[in-house]
C-alpha cells in the first residue's frame, strides 16, 4: 500500500498522562519505552507509551494496550520523523516533530499529528533535558557503595542484601552477560539497584529468582554503549543512557530507557510497569521547600536578636 503522509498542525493541548511525576526517572518514568535518540521496533507490544527524541520506525506494533481511552493523550511522541505501519495506537494519539508516514494503521481513540520543523514538541517532552538529567542520575547512582554481597559462581550471580530501604549491588557486565541465573535475597519491599559496569553488556538466556516486586528494581547500566537482551524476562526497569539496546526476544516488566533501540521481529514485549522504588535524589525531604528556608531564616534572625539582648 502506498505511504500516506499525514502533515497537519496542532496545538500542544496536553502531555502524556502522568508526565508530571515525582518519579526519580522524571518524565521517562511515565512511558514503557523512552529513547533519547532513534528507535526501530518491529513485531512487538508496548503496553504503555513510547517516546523517542530522534526518528522512529514502528511496524507490526500495538501501543498503549494497558491504558484507558484518551484522545488527548500522546502515547507515541517522536522528536523526528515517524514511520508507523501495520499497527495501532490503542487508546491515545501520536505526534512527531518531523514528517509522519502512516500506512495500514489505526488509532481508534485519537490521531497522529505531524509538525515538520516545529520545536514545540518539547512542550510535551524535553528530550535534551531528560537525557542530561537521567545520565547524571545514572552516574550518581553508579557511585553508590555496595550494600550487599554479589558472588558469581556456578554460572550465575548469588546476591544477598539486608537493607530494608535500598540494596545496592555491583555487577560486572561481562560476567552478567555469561550468567544463566540470578538468585537474590533482599527484604520484602526494599528497593534493589543493580549497578552494572562495562562497555558491552547483556541479559541473555537467564532466569531470575527473588525479585517478586519488579516495580522496586532498577538495572543501571552505567557505562554500557551496547546492551543485548535476548531470551529474558527482565523483572524491573532498565536505565542505559549511553547504550544502543538490541532487544531480540523476551519482555521488560518495567520501563526501558536508553540512547538507541533496535527491537523486534516478534517475541518482544514492553510491559511498562512504572518504577516505584526510592533512590537518592528523589526524596522530597532532601530538597527543602521555600517555607523551610523561610522558617530557617526566621530562626536565625530570632537567634541574632536573642544574642543582642544578652
Amino acid at each position: 500500500m502506498k505511504l500516506q503522509p499525514i502533515l497537519t498542525t496542532a496545538l500542544m493541548l496536553t502531555a502524556f498522562a502522568g508526565a508530571a511525576t515525582a518519579s526519580p526517572l522524571g518524565a521517562a518514568g511515565s512511558y514503557s519505552v523512552f529513547i533519547f535518540d532513534t528507535a526501530t521496533v518491529r513485531g512487538s507490544e508496548i503496553a504503555g507509551g513510547i517516546a523517542t527524541g530522534g526518528s522512529a520506525s514502528l511496524s507490526q506494533l500495538n501501543v498503549g494496550t494497558k491504558l484507558s481511552p484518551d484522545s488527548g493523550r500522546y502515547d507515541v511522541v517522536v522528536g523526528g520523523a515517524l514511520s508507523f505501519g501495520n499497527g495501532q495506537i490503542s487508546n491515545g494519539s501520536g505526534i512527531s516533530g518531523g514528517a509522519a508516514a502512516i500506512y495500514s494503521f489505526s488509532a481508534p481513540h485519537g490521531t497522529v499529528t505531524s509538525n515538520v520543523g516545529y520545536t514545540g514538541i518539547n512542550s510535551i517532552v524535553d528530550f535534551n533535558s531528560e537525557a542530561m538529567s537521567l545520565t547524571k542520575s545514572s552516574e550518581k547512582w553508579g557511585e553508590l557503595a555496595q550494600t550487599g554481597t554479589a558472588n558469581y559462581q556456578y554460572g550465575g550471580y548469588i546476591l544477598n542484601g539486608s537493607e530494608n530501604d535500598l540494596n545496592v549491588f555491583h555487577l560486572d557486565a561481562a560476567l552478567l552477560d555469561q550468567a544463566n541465573y540470578m538468585n537474590i535475597v533482599v527484604p520484602t519491599g526494599s528497593t534493589v539497584l543493580f549497578n552494572v559496569y562495562g562497555d558491552v553488556a547483556g541479559l541473555t538466556s537467564m532466569g531470575f529468582n527473588g525479585l517478586s516486586n519488579y516495580a522496586n528494581v532498577l538495572f543501571n547500566f552505567v557505562d554500557a554503549t551496547t546492551l543485548n537482551l535476548n531470551g529474558v524476562g527482565v523483572p524491573g526497569t532498565i536505565l542505559a543512557p549511553h547504550a544502543t539496546v538490541n532487544f531480540e526476544n523476551g519482555d521488560i516488566k518495567g520501563t526501558l530507557i536508553a540512547k538507541h533501540l533496535k527491537a523486534g521481529n516478534g517475541g518482544t514485549s514492553f510491559k511498562g510497569g512504572q518504577f516505584a522504588g526510592t533512590l537518592p535524589g528523589d526524596d522530597p525531604a532532601e530538597v527543602p521547600e521555600p517555607s523551610t528556608y523561610a522558617l530557617a531564616a526566621a530562626g536565625l534572625i530570632a537567634l541574632g536578636v536573642a544574642k543582642r539582648k544578652k
